[in-house]
């Protein structure tokens, strides 16, 4: 099992607030409020993510590891990603080791996945680059399918 890295009660306070700003419709352009059933429940679960656009692809990076989102998202095979009004379910598929680097790279990332993304990599302490570029091929990053399976 991969390892997750939990929210402090402050992220998690602010999570809950800007969740809602997006639900709202508000937000940066690479700001979605990511919905997903529970494996085990059956509960729709929702957060806000950063989704990734690279090459025209479409990817969610977890800097947390491996969080419920992520194996919920893995267990179901889809997500819907929403803003405001606006909704769409997507596929998704887990990366393989060889293509977590080219996607988790620092240049490629959103300044707010930037700024945690190396003290969040598990087993980056120093964060030396080779410490760095080994931590990032265990992210669970997701990639998106770019085929809509379904629009309302």
């Amino acid at each position: 099992m991969e390892s997750f890295t939990p929210p402090t009660a402050s992220e998690r306070l602010f999570n809950k607030f800007f969740g809602f700003l997006v639900r709202l419709g508000l937000g940066l352009s690479h700001n979605f409020l990511l919905e997903v059933r529970g494996r085990k429940t059956g509960w729709l679960y929702s957060t806000p993510v950063d989704v990734l656009v690279l090459d025209g692809r479409r990817y969610l990076v977890a800097p947390r590891g491996s969080t419920s989102w992520v194996r919920n998202a893995l267990a179901n095979g889809t997500v819907v990603l929403k803003k405001g009004r606006w909704r769409e379910e997507w596929l998704v598929r887990a990366l393989s080791a060889n293509e977590k680097p080219a996607v988790c790279g620092a240049q490629s990332l959103p300044r707010s996945l930037q700024a945690r993304g190396a003290a969040l990599l598990p087993g980056a302490g120093g964060r030396s680059r080779g410490r760095v570029r080994t931590a990032r091929r265990s992210v669970p990053g997701l990639r998106v399918v770019i085929q809509a399976i379904r629009t309302r």
